[in-house]
């Protein structure tokens, strides 16, 4: 099995902040994720498995960067999918933010804290075991990244992501960012989310008590 890049040249042109010459170097970046991901997993197929260890061995660092390479694929089909100008914000994710947070506002704040953290990615999640939504950040592709978390809104934060149209104004590019965030799309994300949650209640290993408790956004 073999990946293909997503076509996102419909966002050319069509988000507000954006010049089409930082969208399509980013784009090309994408690819290349898509790329190394399917030379990694052919790699794999082929390396002696029985050479495998934790200094060094071809298998156990292809293994190792897998994660790498596909995370890298992931997290930016994800952040192409909820960009979209012009959606407006009503819907359950944003009654969720308002419930855990004192508002939207207050959760975009967040989010914006959390970019200043470095260069990776910030995503905005769902906990399958509380229902209690999460801002984290994941450095490069995969560290960091929390288990039992589903993702509901993806930001890049790696350079490539802003240098051509920003340089260094990060603030800049947030604001592009938040004015671009496709509301429906996180919409539809966080139901389907927590409609696993819902169906899974029975079987999470932690204590529920504190589901549902306002003001328990965290980031």
């Amino acid at each position: 099995m073999s990946y293909e890049a997503r076509d996102y040249t419909h966002l050319l042109g069509n988000l507000p902040g954006f010049s089409d010459e930082q969208l399509k170097a980013h784009l090309e970046l994408y690819r290349g994720y898509v790329k190394g991901t399917n030379e990694i997993i052919d790699k794999l197929e082929n390396r002696d498995r029985k050479a495998a260890a934790y200094a060094f061995g071809e298998y156990s660092e292809l293994k190792r960067r897998l994660p790498v390479a596909y995370n890298g694929m992931w997290l930016h089909e994800l952040y192409f999918d909820n960009l979209k100008p012009d959606v407006d914000d009503d819907g359950s994710f944003r009654e969720a933010v308002q419930k855990q947070w004192s508002s939207v506002k207050d959760w975009k704040e967040g989010v914006v804290a959390t970019a200043k953290t470095g260069p990776g990615w910030v995503i905005t999640a769902l906990e399958q075991t509380t229902h209690q939504l999460r801002t984290v950040f994941v450095a490069e592709h995969h560290i960091g990244w929390m288990a039992n978390h589903t993702p509901i809104m993806v930001l890049d934060m790696w350079e490539h992501a802003y240098m051509i149209d920003f340089g260094i104004e990060k603030t800049a590019y947030l604001n592009a960012f938040m004015e671009n965030l496709n509301w429906e799309i996180l919409d539809r994300r966080y139901r389907a989310a927590a409609a696993e949650v819902h169906k899974n209640v029975s079987d999470a290993p932690r204590n529920l008590n504190y589901v549902h408790a306002a003001g328990g956004g965290i980031g």
